[in-house]
Formats: structure tokens, sequence, C-alpha cells
């Protein structure tokens, strides 16, 4: 995995069942559900790449 200092990476683990988990990565973090839901169905709808996503969030400073 390349780690770069201004480059964000996040994974989080997800409980479906008792003994099903799933693998998730952090693409971006929102301030509400809305702004998260738009972007999902950017994702879904092919009108916005993964790759731009990750984007926004390397760009924000989230320690604020």
């Amino acid at each position: 995995m390349d780690l770069k200092e201004n480059k964000k990476n996040g994974y989080v683990i997800h409980k479906v069942t008792d003994n099903n988990y799933c693998l998730c990565k952090i693409l971006n973090e929102y301030n509400t559900k809305e702004e998260c839901n738009k972007d999902l169905i950017k994702l879904l709808t092919n009108k916005k790449k993964e790759k731009d996503v990750l984007k926004d969030y390397s760009k924000k400073d989230i320690l604020k």
C-alpha cells in the first residue's frame, strides 16, 4: 500500500450479521447524511468517479 504524507486512507469493519463482516474503505467524510447520499447517488449513476470522491477527501482538513 502506498501511503503518501498528504493522502488520507481509512477503513472500517462493518458487522453485517453475527458471523459476516465487510471491510469498507472510507471514501470521504461528510457533515450531513444528505451530503453523503448525494455523492453516493453520483457514484452509483456514474456521474462521479471514486477517485474524485477520494480527491475531495484528501483536500479536507478533518482535524478542525
